[in-house]
């Protein structure tokens, strides 16, 4: 004879096999857990006479999933055949076994707060673990956790799965800062320099050359100084203060380390150039007056150049004045400038040929040099007389141009001349008369044309 209950939940009767008496089922219908009343129980009362209490106990049961309901139990449904399965739930379990089971619970506790107490006892703890770094007056130590590398594979995990919103942070303890023990100085500030400008360190190098152009050089330490200075000057680094090397030696060397300072004088490095001019300056040796005058041609060295040869003084005059034929103006003009302060009457007799220059900004700074008696007039241009003099001997010019000057009207005679292969253009003033007349006055060469309005004489030397 079937069992009928009736589900709490949904109120369908569910006619079961007696055998399920006293068990727990699903109902088909609503899914809801139904206790089956024990044999002996009002059937038609179901679990409707249980007290409230029960029910909510009952009710309050979980039940798993469907899927993990075992097989083979079915409840019957009267509108059809079994269809739900269900999982057969084991009865409660008796007092005493709860009881033993948390007596050996607490059994195995005290066993491993024993073998904890041990290991303690007989495991020293781990050293502390650093991170540090170390470097020039630099000492930075940092303790790290003991579970830190555990912590970060465990970061690693969670970043690889998803990072969930309950990660606890990774707790870094503060930095200690810990300066190197620096080195206790040394008294003497020539030693402290030195040891500077030995260092690998270009400014640590730096350091020590300016320090010790700032010292009063000492004779018994003089070698060993220009010693060290020679070898930074030398150096082939890029970032070599080899500038401060040679300032410094201007202050301990001699006039024995002019040689050395003239190897230097074309270096590739511009800071070099201009420290062995202005050292070479300051020693007002000659030997150095036709290298320096020889830096006038580079522009960047063209000024202190020109003081450091200002600084030899007359001494450097010759070779000064030869560069007055130089092809750049720029390097003819920076000359008047040097010959002004040098010149001499050598000089100024150069300053006076200078005036004639065909570039104007060479005239200006000839004219400047010159004292104001020295300056030759100024003519307009309707004073200049231009002549095409073919000249096929260069060696007979001079004594042409000689001849020239001579037929001006004023004894101090402006001759400008440009050559063009086997011709001279010649500008001579102050010529107060016409072409035609100034033809007439030349005789020791034939006359081929004349042009009055522009003032123009061609002439044959015949040389």
């Amino acid at each position: 004879m079937a069992l009928s209950v009736t589900c709490p939940q949904c109120n369908s009767a569910l006619n079961l096999d007696p055998a399920l008496a006293g068990e727990r089922v699903r109902c088909p219908r609503c899914h809801a857990v139904v206790d089956v009343p024990p044999a002996g129980r009002r059937v038609e009362s179901g679990i409707r006479d249980d007290s409230p209490q029960m029910k909510s106990r009952d009710m309050s049961r979980r039940v798993a999933d469907e899927d993990d309901l075992p097989a083979g139990r079915r409840v019957a449904d009267e509108d059809g055949p079994d269809s739900y399965p269900r999982r057969e739930v084991s009865k409660p379990l008796p007092v005493g076994w709860i009881i033993g089971g948390i007596g050996a619970g607490v059994g195995v506790v005290v066993l491993a707060i024993v073998l904890v107490l041990i290991f303690v006892r007989e495991q020293q703890p781990p050293p502390p673990a650093f991170f540090q770094v170390q470097g020039p007056g630099m000492n930075i130590k940092m303790e790290l956790p003991q579970d830190f590398a555990k912590q970060m594979q465990e970061v690693q995990q969670q970043l690889q799965q998803g990072m969930p919103q309950n990660v606890p942070p990774i707790v870094i303890p503060p930095i200690e800062f810990n300066p190197a023990q620096a080195e206790p100085d040394d008294p003497d500030p020539i030693n402290r320099a030195l040891k500077k400008l030995g260092s690998e360190n270009a400014s640590f190098q730096r350091n020590g050359a300016r320090e010790l152009e700032n010292l009063e050089p000492v004779e018994k330490r003089r070698a060993e100084v220009i010693q060290a200075l020679k070898k930074v000057a030398n150096a082939p680094d890029l970032f070599a203060p080899r500038g401060e090397a040679v300032k410094a030696l201007v202050r301990w060397g001699t006039k024995d380390e002019v040689p050395f300072l003239l190897e230097l004088i074309d270096h590739n490095d511009h800071n070099v150039r201009q420290a062995v001019l202005v050292a070479l300056g300051k020693w007002k040796d000659p030997r150095a007056a036709d290298p320096v005058a020889q830096r006038l041609v580079n522009g960047q060295d063209r000024p202190w150049a020109s003081k450091a040869l200002k600084d030899i003084g007359p001494a450097a005059a010759k070779p000064v004045i030869e560069m007055l034929q130089h092809e750049d103006a720029g390097v003819r003009a920076e000359a008047c400038r040097v010959l002004k302060v040098i010149g001499g009457k050598e000089g100024q007799a150069a300053l006076v040929k200078a005036t004639d220059d065909v570039d104007k900004g060479v005239i200006q700074a000839a004219r400047e040099a010159l004292p104001p008696e020295l300056r030759p007039p100024v003519y307009g241009p309707n004073q200049f007389m231009q002549l095409n003099v073919q000249v096929r001997n260069a060696q007979a010019w001079p004594d042409i141009e000689a001849k020239l000057r001579k037929l001006a009207d004023a004894p101090k005679a402006v001759v400008k001349v440009r050559t063009s292969g086997d011709y001279k253009w010649v500008d001579i003033a102050p010529v107060n008369c016409d072409a035609e007349t100034f033809a007439r006055r030349i005789n020791f060469a034939k006359v081929g044309a004349v042009y009055n309005d522009r003032r123009l004489i061609y002439v044959d030397s015949g040389k």
